[in-house]
């Protein structure tokens, strides 16, 4: 299936499918948001490089164009970057995708993560078809098993070594979101 690339809005966000023009805003908002987001996510380092920012663009734009990750830098209505949310992990014979995202640290709490999380939501409810989305955080992460609960999804277990964070297995929540339950 090929989605023209295009963008989301809310309230108060505007979701814009990842670009290597967003480098400029990704570096800045996550030295910022070291000990909360690197906290939870490897790629977020005090040696992040320019490279490796370009490089993760560049994959954003190929997984879209091949159908396997919708991924969108996430900015308010009047154009501040705040982070990033997007869909990936498609397992198209069973027809589920995982969702995630991140806010940099000086606007998290605010909702923005939660909006991000519902447009990506209905995104993958109506325009993939999704019949299920999954939400997969470490389980200290309570930050964004508020956002997954918040957006209501369903806590179904917790997963034994399920993520590898700064290359240490970590116990993970899963939620859910099905499509046949409203999304």
């Amino acid at each position: 299936m090929t989605i023209p690339r295009h963008v989301l809005s809310g309230k108060r966000v505007v979701l814009r499918p990842n670009s290597t023009e967003f480098v400029p805003f990704l570096y800045p908002a996550a030295i910022e948001s070291l000990s909360t987001v690197g906290q939870w996510m490897s790629w977020c380092h005090s040696s992040l490089t320019e490279a490796e920012c370009i490089s993760w663009y560049r994959s954003c734009e190929e997984s879209w164009n091949d159908g396997t990750g919708y991924e969108f830098s996430v900015f308010t209505i009047s154009g501040e970057f705040l982070g990033a949310a997007g869909l990936n992990q498609f397992n198209r014979q069973n027809n589920f995708a995982n969702l995630g995202y991140w806010i940099r640290e000086s606007r998290q709490r605010q909702g923005y993560a939660l909006e991000a999380a519902e447009i990506l939501i209905k995104f993958g409810f109506r325009e993939l078809a999704l019949g299920r989305i999954e939400i997969v955080v470490a389980e200290n992460n309570y930050g964004s098993r508020r956002v997954a609960e918040r957006s209501g999804a369903i806590l179904e277990e917790l997963l034994r070594n399920r993520l590898v964070i700064h290359g240490v297995s970590t116990d993970a929540a899963m939620y859910s979101l099905l499509a046949s339950a409203g999304g």
